[in-house]
C-alpha cells in the first residue's frame, strides 16, 4: 500500500497542481505513512509525515531485531513526527512509535502518556456495530481529551490548512477534516475512472474498492 502511494501521487499531482504532499495516519496507517517516507527517501515531495501511534507489527518494517533487515528514515527529505500511547493491548514495546523512533532519532518524539490507543479518533456513538475503539484499553478520560487536542494542534501547525480554522471543539474539527478527507476522496475515485486506461488509475481504483470506497 505504501508503494503505491507514490504512483497515485504520479497520477494525480499534475491535475491537482499540487508540489508536495502530506501524511497523517493512525496505528497501521501511520507505519504506512512511515514506509512511504522510507521508500521514497529520494523524493522531496513528500513534505510532512504524522504518525499517531504507529504500530510496527506482522511484519516488523523499521524494528526487527536484526537491524540490517530494517526500513530507515534516516535519508527522507520529509519532516517526520511520531506520537505514542503505550495502551494499545496488541502493541508491543518493541514494536511501537518509541522504538521506531530509537532507530530513527531524526524523527520527533511525542508521549502520550496515560491516553489510549484510539484516543485520536472519533466517539462512535449511535454505532450498535463492534469497533475497535470499543474492546482497546481506553486510557485516561481527561488525557484522551488532551492528547487528541495536541495531535490536532500538531497538524494544524505542521501542514497548513489542513484543519479549518476558527473550530474550538476536538469534535467539530474531527468531524470537519473526516467531511474534507471523504469529499477528496470522492474527487479522487472521479479522476481514477477518468483515468482507469492508465496503470496507476486502474490500482489506484482497485485500492478504492478494497477500502470500501
Amino acid at each position: 500500500k505504501a508503494e503505491k502511494v507514490r504512483e497515485i501521487w504520479n497520477e494525480l499531482k499534475n491535475k491537482h497542481r499540487m508540489k508536495q504532499y502530506s501524511i497523517v495516519g493512525h496505528s497501521i496507517g501511520g507505519k504506512i505513512a512511515l514506509m512511504t517516507a522510507a521508500l521514497h527517501d529520494d523524493d522531496s515531495a513528500i513534505k510532512t509525515i504524522i504518525a499517531l501511534d504507529p504500530v510496527d507489527q506482522t511484519p516488523p518494517e523499521f524494528t526487527n531485531a536484526n537491524t540490517s533487515r530494517n526500513l530507515t528514515l534516516r535519508n527522507s527529505n520529509a519532516a517526520i513526527t511520531i506520537t505514542f500511547t503505550e495502551s494499545g493491548f496488541f502493541v508491543k514495546k518493541d514494536h511501537n512509535g518509541r522504538a521506531i523512533h530509537k532507530v530513527n532519532t531524526r524523527t520527533q518524539l511525542v508521549h502520550h502518556r496515560n491516553a489510549g490507543h484510539m484516543c485520536y479518533t472519533d466517539d462512535e456513538k449511535g454505532i450498535k456495530a463492534l469497533s475497535w475503539k470499543s474492546v482497546m484499553p481506553s486510557g485516561n478520560e481527561e488525557r484522551n481529551a488532551a492528547c487528541k487536542k495536541e495531535a490536532l494542534k500538531l497538524i494544524g501547525s505542521e501542514i497548513p490548512g489542513a484543519l479549518t480554522k476558527g473550530i474550538k471543539s476536538a469534535g467539530g474539527m474531527f468531524k470537519k477534516a473526516k467531511n474534507a478527507v471523504t469529499s477528496e476522496i470522492d474527487s479522487i475515485t472521479g479522476e481514477a475512472k477518468k483515468a482507469t486506461g492508465s496503470v496507476q488509475g486502474k490500482m489506484l481504483l482497485s485500492s478504492l474498492k478494497s477500502a470500501g470506497l
